[in-house]
């Protein structure tokens, strides 16, 4: 699935048995940076659309802000 088909992922209709629960994901301290944030991509799948609990979660990012890659660097350097 490419990043648009996941951004387009509807929590309406996703399978919830299928999403990772977030709080499962383990990120790794000792990778570098990029590993961490393929490490992420591996264990979640979508970096759009996972689970906490039984909730699905859809997450946006702006036209204009960061790219994605940037987001998940800051979000798993604090990891």
């Amino acid at each position: 699935m490419t990043f648009e088909e996941m951004k387009r992922v509807d929590v309406r209709t996703v399978c919830r048995e299928n999403l990772p629960d977030i709080r499962k994901v383990a990120v790794r301290k000792q990778k570098f940076a990029q590993d961490k944030v393929q490490n992420y991509l591996a264990e979640t799948g979508n970096p759009y659309c996972f689970r906490v609990g039984d909730v699905v979660v859809k997450n946006t990012y702006a036209e204009d802000g960061p790219d994605l890659n940037d987001l998940l660097r800051q979000l798993i350097l604090v990891f």
